[in-house]
């Protein structure tokens, strides 16, 4: 089910635990690090991470006011000891840090895998580092201007990140409320983003999935109409003569299409890179 616009039902601004007093309060990364230790919700999605995942996640630890940050920032472990104030705020962060990452072993435990931040060294260079990322945002940054093929590709959103690559649209196009406009069922799963050109909003779907597993199902490039949400056009790429294996969260239609405004192309796996233009004709 595609369901292109939602209402908002409300806005909550977290305040985190440390208060509006806290002389050293938590960043928002910390704060997310503190509230995800005790979120049933955090502990569902985490176990349902793979190791490539798992890799990234235990670097969360790595936030701008880590506490081994927070003691460099302040003089070192030994004059922040020496302050109850700054002593308090480094061991709230350490605390955070060790329940996180004990989070974290136990997650690669379960996998049976040695946890990498055991290596005393890699850690020191993840809590490091966030210090540089910090100053790399100081940094004077290049611009970068894109490109376009068309004069009509900045109003269009043309592949996963939009027409910039860099998910940003115009400030001024944002809407100020949110309603559901229409939703439509497809032919089957997609793990795929929309794009949009003109009046069509495009998306890859997967047809039922056969009884026998060695058999592929199909994969479908899906046009549906932006503004009422009818299925426009519905093009089959050529099927699949052997079925690749799936990681359980994945579909045979995982890969957001890209459009110049005359072709839509998409990659559906074992059913190749296909080709259509605007109309559902395959090039």
């Amino acid at each position: 089910m595609l369901l292109p616009l939602l209402r908002v039902v409300g806005l909550m601004v977290i305040a985190g635990a440390t208060g509006a007093a806290e002389p050293h309060p938590f960043s928002l990364s910390l704060q997310t690090l503190e509230r995800d230790l005790t979120s049933a919700d955090y502990h569902a999605v985490l176990a349902t991470m793979i190791p490539t995942d798992l890799r990234a996640e235990w670097q969360r630890v790595g936030t701008p006011d880590n506490y081994h940050l927070f003691a460099k920032q302040h003089g070192g472990v030994e004059t922040v000891s020496a302050d109850p104030v700054l002593k308090r705020a480094y061991d709230r962060r350490k605390e955070v840090a060790d329940r996180f990452l004990a989070l974290m072993r136990a997650a690669y435990a379960e996998k049976k895998l040695k946890p990498p931040f055991d290596d005393a060294e890699l850690l020191q260079k993840v809590l490091d580092s966030a210090d540089r990322r910090a100053d790399a945002v100081e940094r004077p940054q290049l611009t970068i201007e894109p490109i376009y093929p068309t004069d009509d590709v900045p109003q269009n959103w043309t592949s996963l990140r939009g027409p910039t690559q860099m998910g940003l649209v115009p400030a001024s196009s944002l809407p100020k409320s949110w309603d559901v406009l229409w939703k439509t069922p497809l032919p089957g799963r997609g793990n795929s983003a929309p794009i949009i050109w003109g009046g069509q909003l495009l998306v890859t779907a997967e047809g039922p999935r056969p009884e026998a597993a060695d058999v592929s199902p199909e994969r479908y490039i899906v046009s549906l109409d932006r503004g009422a949400g009818h299925i426009r056009w519905q093009h089959a790429a050529p099927h699949a003569a052997e079925v690749e294996k799936l990681y359980w969260k994945n579909t045979f239609a995982s890969s957001t299409l890209v459009t110049d405004g005359e072709r839509v192309i998409a990659f559906l796996g074992n059913s190749g890179l296909v080709c259509c233009d605007l109309a559902g004709n395959r090039l």
